[in-house]
Parts: structure tokens; C-alpha cells; sequence
């Protein structure tokens, strides 16, 4: 478990580095679906992994 738990912060790690990378691509006044389509799945992604963690971090491990 403690091999998951480390594997879910690095990979939540990389998500919020690729969520910034796309905040700073996106023009500040015309805005593509497109980027915000990737910025939201990069989101849910990352929101999804932190569940799974917290979830492994409360159950005692």
C-alpha cells in the first residue's frame, strides 16, 4: 500500500505541474475550448488520484 500511496503523489505531483504548464498556455483573451477541455481533464484526473489517496491515507496505513 505504501507503494501506491507514494506512486499516487508523484503522479499527482506531475498532474499539477501539467495543470500550471496549461494555465500559463492559455492566451488571457481568447480562450480555446480546446485548452480548457485539457485543463479540465487534467483536473478531474489529479481530483481522482487525490481521493484514492486520501482514501489509502485514512485507512490507517
Amino acid at each position: 500500500m505504501e507503494e501506491r500511496i507514494a506512486e499516487l503523489r508523484e503522479r499527482i505531483r506531475e498532474l499539477q505541474e501539467r495543470i500550471q504548464e496549461q494555465e500559463r498556455r492559455i492566451p488571457p483573451h481568447s480562450v480555446q475550448p480546446v485548452h480548457l477541455r485539457e485543463l479540465e481533464r487534467l483536473e478531474e484526473e489529479r481530483d481522482a488520484l487525490q481521493r484514492e489517496l486520501d482514501s489509502l491515507e485514512g485507512s490507517g496505513s
